[in-house]
């Protein structure tokens, strides 16, 4: 997002990390709340993890409610628009 020019939106994507890191929200703590459910058992988040990450899932919602998406596309179709030779080269040399 940086390299595209959006300062604001990794910033506050990086502040939702910290707070999902800083609450023990990985994605092994995570999938250790679904051990023992049947396979392609249907649940919820409240369901498996409870309220212990309710705080946490607050504060990313308002963070993610903050963001203005609409300015990250613009950025996002302007910056492919932009490089789309160099981006056409890497995609064929990977």
């Amino acid at each position: 997002m940086r390299k595209i020019g959006c300062i604001d939106h990794a910033d506050v994507l990086e502040e939702i990390r910290t707070t999902a890191i800083s609450a023990g929200m990985t994605y092994d703590a995570m999938q250790n709340d679904c051990t023992g459910l049947a396979e392609f058992a249907v649940t919820s988040f409240a369901e498996l993890h409870g309220d212990k990450w309710d705080d946490a899932c607050d504060r990313i919602q308002t963070l993610h409610e903050n963001v203005d998406w609409d300015s990250f596309w613009r950025a996002t179709l302007e910056f492919v628009r932009n490089n789309m030779d160099s981006i056409a080269r890497q995609s064929t040399t990977q």
